[in-house]
């Protein structure tokens, strides 16, 4: 019971943080081909919103792994908690770092600065592996969660 629980808890937030970080790509990039002075303007607005809530469900997910770990001993949810490790450093550092000095160079009419591209590029390859990170840890989640947990039976005499 406990393992379904943690289970879906994990299944739950990564599907958000994946679905959203997916979703977040596609309307930037969507953003940027139809107006691109609308993008410049809004698109820090949408990675704010995004990265809050990525952090909150990169805890969930790893509390959620965390505690099916506790209850089902397997070497492929430790896999798992360490890609999902990995994409949260990779959130926390985006979140941190990266777009508050993007957001601040674009404020300041800076965004077609070499700065802010070397910057952009930075940021592109952290998203580009922490999507990477999400989808592995994915499908190995779809494997585990399809697993059931079978006892070992004593051999009959």
């Amino acid at each position: 019971m406990l393992r379904n629980f943690f289970a879906i808890l994990t299944l739950l937030a990564w599907g958000l943080w994946f679905g959203a970080l997916a979703g977040l790509v596609l309307f930037v990039v969507t953003l940027f081909h139809t107006d691109r002075s609308q993008a410049v303007r809004l698109a820090p607005q949408l990675f704010r919103v995004f990265e809050r809530g990525e952090l909150l469900l990169a805890a969930v997910a790893l509390c959620g792994v965390a505690g099916w770990w506790a209850v089902q001993r397997s070497p492929a949810l430790l896999g798992v908690f360490a890609l999902l490790g990995l994409a949260a450093i990779g959130a926390a550092i985006s979140a941190g770092y990266l777009t508050p000095m993007m957001v601040h160079m674009v404020d300041a009419g800076k965004s077609s600065s070499a700065d802010f591209a070397a910057l952009h590029a930075k940021s592109e390859a952290l998203y580009k592996a922490v999507f990477t990170a999400l989808l592995v840890a994915g499908g190995m989640l779809a494997t585990l969660a399809t697993q059931t947990k079978t006892t070992p039976t004593a051999p009959a005499k």
